[in-house]
């Protein structure tokens, strides 16, 4: 709906004014009708639920990186090995151990990993990781695992808590296992299974989430007591109402302080979808006073963020539209007319921005008149200055033909009138404004073949140019003026010339270099030539006619980062092409 710039500020001031009352009476109401405490509750609740996902997370994690290890091919054909040979050859099993040991450095990702063992068929260990284990410790008289064995599936399987007189010198009496069976395509008995066993420390895992979250994270077993980190916490009364609810299989309830000294918890307890274990966490409530001071800096935080809210929505409701158009009308000064408006709703603004937007509009369209036209006007001028080349050149091999004739050569004859009908072919028939550079090439042999024939071979000729880009797309007709250029100032003497071409990538463009071991150019007239070229001037009257086209015509196509530069050499002149490096290759235009 559109409105006047009036009704819209006193529309959006009565509406940040009702917005703080209606908040203000709402949060009055709210702590009047006594909802403190349960949106505490509904807090509490958050935390704890996310630090159960926190401990779960840490539990997916080694689940999976010993998954990784025990389906890893090199672990998978040591412990093969060490399960099928009767005698170990130990040459295979040093690179073995190195194989495996490398697998094992995964476990570095986790601190909490203490120990690890692979165990094979005959309940033995075979390779370990942390403390060394006894040797041939029978982990199948061993009850936990046993148990371990009877209820295992396809995955892996977290174990309570068991001993560690598997290991040596071990000063940990009691640790946490996840068991993961090493399963290999050429085992089909249950008994010829090996394991990957991770000991774990699952107190620091506890500590750790409760030094983070500030919430004590427990372990509840069914046949085992709560596991908590660094003792217990609660009270005699306290402990046997937690674990009457735990044991009715209540998910949240409150532990309440029964005497002087003790807090009230709020205990949330979950199941992980990982581990299988009940995860508790326990929250230690505050109180009252403390819930109301939180509740009224909270309060007030809200209250200044709905002002500052608000305050930003309304300078861009009114004062944003302003300065846009502006801006708009600065990039105009600045002669960009491609500049679009914006409705912005108010009718004052609505009717100035339509009027600019013609007025853009019309500009931007006579603009593109002009240039157009003067795009098909140097268009023009190009193919004239192209075809003025070709002329001269046709009536000198003509006149040559005819010496030859006269001379009765008629093998030169057929030669050059041959060469020169793949030069017309190409230049006349084709229809194409770009070509494949390969094509160019060929154009070019022609065009030096026809020339060492007028000039008994004294033009040498070398062309490098990589296969990768035979079929990159250039201007037509834009090398062979340069090397017309190279015959007609640098081969005046009539003595032996080499002319060499090289094609290479830099920088993102391709470049094509054309030099002549000919007369060559003085300094001054190199500076002047390459100014002519920098400053795109059009063909006249001079003896660069071939080059100032052809750098006319790849700027015109490409823009001004492309073109042609002259450098004198001590004998010669070398002249470079800059053409963008297109990938696509080959585009006929």
């Amino acid at each position: 709906m559109r409105m006047t710039l009036r009704r819209r500020l006193i529309l959006v001031y009565s509406t940040v004014f009702s917005i703080i009352l209606i908040i203000l009476g709402s949060v009055v109401t709210f702590y009047n009708a006594n909802l403190a405490e349960q949106d505490s509750y509904a807090y509490c609740e958050r935390i704890v639920t996310s630090n159960i996902l926190l401990m779960d997370r840490y539990f997916d994690q080694l689940q999976t990186i010993a998954g990784i290890i025990a389906k890893d091919r090199d672990v998978i054909r040591a412990v093969n090995y060490r399960n099928s040979a009767e005698v170990i050859d130990y040459s295979v099993e040093l690179y073995n151990q190195r194989r495996v040991n490398d697998r094992f450095q995964q476990l570095d990702l986790l601190s909490i990993i203490t120990n690890a063992n692979i165990i094979g068929a005959n309940n033995t260990s075979l390779y370990h990781y942390g403390m060394s284990p006894v040797m041939d410790f029978d982990f199948g008289a061993c009850a936990w695992f046993n148990s371990f064995l009877v209820s295992r599936e396809r995955g892996a399987l977290f174990t309570h808590f068991h001993d560690t007189e598997y290991l040596l010198n071990s000063k940990v009496e009691r640790t946490v296992s996840l068991i993961t069976p090493i399963q290999s395509m050429e085992q089909y008995t249950v008994g010829a299974m090996s394991y990957l066993m991770c000991d774990f420390d699952l107190d620091s895992i506890l500590a750790r989430n409760t030094e983070q979250s500030h919430v004590l994270t427990a372990i509840y077993y069914e046949s085992e007591q709560v596991i908590f980190p660094g003792g217990e916490i609660l009270s005699e009364q306290q402990k046997q109402l937690f674990m009457d609810r735990l044991e009715s299989g209540a998910e949240s309830f409150r532990v309440p302080a029964r005497g002087r000294g003790e807090n009230t918890y709020l205990v949330l307890s979950r199941y992980s979808d990982v581990s299988g274990w009940r995860i508790i966490g326990l929250v230690m409530m505050n109180d009252n006073h403390t819930t109301v001071f939180i509740f009224t800096a909270v309060l007030i935080l809200v209250t200044i963020a709905t002002a500052v809210v608000f305050a930003g929505v309304l300078s861009k409701s009114v004062l944003l539209p302003l300065n846009q158009l502006v801006n708009k009308y600065r990039e105009i000064g600045e002669g960009n007319f491609q500049v679009t408006f914006d409705q912005t709703g108010m009718v004052e603004l609505d009717q100035i921005v339509l009027t600019s937007q013609h007025m853009v509009e019309s500009i931007s369209q006579l603009t593109r008149d002009i240039e157009n036209e003067q795009k098909k006007l140097a268009k023009e001028q190009i193919k004239t200055l192209q075809h003025q080349i070709n002329p001269h050149f046709l009536n000198n091999t003509l006149q040559s033909i005819k010496a030859l004739a006269v001379c009765g050569d008629m093998k030169s004859v057929s030669s050059i009138a041959t060469l020169l009908g793949k030069v017309l072919s190409y230049s006349v028939y084709n229809p194409y404004d770009t070509v494949d550079l390969q094509l160019e090439l060929s154009y070019v042999r022609d065009y030096i073949q026809i020339q060492n024939i007028r000039f008994n071979d004294l033009i040498n000729y070398e062309i490098d140019c990589a296969e990768a880009y035979s079929d990159m797309g250039i201007p037509k007709l834009m090398i062979q003026p340069i090397v017309e250029n190279a015959f007609e100032h640098g081969f005046q003497n009539r003595e032996p010339m080499t002319i060499t071409l090289c094609v290479f990538e830099s920088g993102g463009a391709l470049l094509i270099r054309i030099r002549d071991n000919g007369t060559g150019m003085e300094h001054n007239a190199v500076e002047i030539l390459n100014a002519k070229l920098s400053r795109n001037e059009s063909p006249d009257d001079s003896d660069s006619v071939g080059l100032l086209n052809v750098n006319r015509r790849i700027k015109n196509m490409h823009g001004t980062d492309y073109g042609l530069s002259v450098e004198g050499l001590d004998k010669g002149l070398s002249v470079t092409i800059c053409l963008p490096y297109n990938k696509g290759g080959n585009v006929h235009e």
